[in-house]
Order: C-alpha cells, then sequence, then structure tokens
C-alpha cells in the first residue's frame, strides 16, 4: 500500500512516532545535561548509608549540582511548547535553542529555588533533632511544599511569559494557590513518575522526563496564553 509524503507525515502512525522519538530524545538530552547530579545524588545516597556525611552536608551538594536542572528542563518545556502547537521540529535544534535562548533566567530561578530549599531542609534537619523546637517541623515542611508548586509553574512560564524574576514569582504563587487542584495534579503525576522509574528504570527512565515536561505545558498552556493575550491587549 503507497503512501504519499502528505498522507505520511500527517497519519496517524507518522505522529505516534515523532512524539515517542521526541519524549525520547528529549528526556536523553535532559538526562545527559543532568549527568553531574545524577552522580552527586548517587554517591550522596551511598556517603549517608555508609555515615560519611551528615544530611546538611548531604543537602548542600546536591543543592550545588542541581544548578543545572533549571536550564535542561527549561530546554525540554521549550521543545514540549512547540509540539503541544502542533509543530514538527528538529528536536536537537529546539532542545539547543531553548537552552541558549533561556540559560541565563533558569539558573538564577533554580540558584533561588535551591537556597530556599536549602535554607528549609537544613533548618528542618535541626528543629527535628531538638524536642522543645520540634513544633517547627511542619511550618518547614509546609514552606517545602509551596515552593515544590512554585517550581512547577516558575520554569514552564519562562517559556511563555519571560519576565523580571519578581513577577515570574508573583505570577507562579498566584497560580500555585489559585489553581490548586491543577497544582496537586502535576505534583500526583511527578509522584507517580518517580514510582515508574523505581519499579522500572530501565523502561522508563528514557520516556519519564519528557512525559512529564508535555503533561505540565499541557497544564500550563491555558493559563499562560491567557496571560500573554491580556499583555497584549
Amino acid at each position: 500500500m503507497s503512501y504519499s509524503d502528505k498522507d505520511f507525515t500527517e497519519g496517524k502512525l507518522y505522529k505516534i512516532v515523532y512524539y515517542l522519538y521526541c519524549l525520547t530524545l528529549t528526556s536523553f538530552y535532559f538526562i545527559v545535561a543532568n549527568l553531574i547530579l545524577i552522580v552527586v545524588v548517587l554517591f550522596v545516597s551511598l556517603a549517608i548509608t555508609k555515615a560519611l556525611l551528615t544530611m546538611p552536608t548531604a543537602i548542600l551538594l546536591i543543592a550545588c549540582a542541581s544548578l543545572s536542572f533549571g536550564p535542561a528542563w527549561v530546554a525540554l518545556l521549550f521543545v514540549m511548547k512547540q509540539v503541544i502547537a502542533g509543530e514538527f521540529v528538529s528536536i536537537t535544534r529546539a532542545y539547543m535553542t531553548g537552552y541558549r535562548q533561556h540559560f541565563r533566567q533558569s539558573v538564577i530561578v533554580n540558584g533561588l529555588l535551591n537556597v530556599l530549599f536549602l535554607l528549609t531542609a537544613v533548618n528542618y534537619t535541626i528543629v527535628i533533632q531538638i524536642d522543645s523546637l520540634s513544633f517547627l517541623a511542619l511550618p518547614f515542611l509546609i514552606v517545602a511544599a509551596l515552593l515544590g508548586c512554585l517550581a512547577l509553574y516558575i520554569f514552564p512560564l519562562i517559556i511563555y511569559h519571560p519576565t523580571k524574576l519578581i513577577n515570574l514569582i508573583k505570577i507562579s504563587f498566584y497560580f500555585a494557590v489559585k489553581k490548586m487542584s491543577k497544582t496537586l495534579v502535576m505534583l500526583s503525576m511527578l509522584v507517580i513518575s518517580y514510582l515508574l522509574v523505581r519499579l522500572f528504570p530501565g523502561l522508563f527512565l528514557l520516556l519519564v522526563p519528557g512525559i512529564n515536561g508535555w503533561l505540565v505545558m499541557v497544564s500550563c498552556r491555558s493559563l499562560f496564553e491567557h496571560i500573554n493575550k491580556h499583555a497584549l491587549a
């Protein structure tokens, strides 16, 4: 059975293959960009089990190594934005473009979140060891949860609505609270992805980052396009 080029590129089979290719390749680039972070996490996990590192030191090492996460994640989201819009793009070129174009702001945002997470985590490890301060453990957990919710929105927002850092924080916090149901759904997806990686690391490792990026961008698309329409009005 013969198909024209147009029939082939617009067919369901081609789209399925293209989307799988996109998910796999973006996940691969994301993992490569975070190799140092992965190595540090593995080292820290081993060192903690052998009591070679204290928890604050381990958290500091991971926070420093995770500076690569921001640009790598934003680049992945940059690709997913174009794919969701129905564009058939060169995945490699789009990933590198997104990485370069948003590198500076994503590193700044990543660094700020790391500092806040670091301060929260270190203080949490301190208060849970002191009985008289144990009542502060819950507030620190709430702060950590809010930072996690903030991170869900702030990185895609860099792509959809690049603006000053303070505005990114305000808008992200607004949606994290205002759209709590959507926030909880995205958090649930991340937890499920983590469990899948733990259960089937070989099968899911090269798909999970791309799938998560696609789901996050689908969830945020209508919100941030609404912002852009009002900004241009």
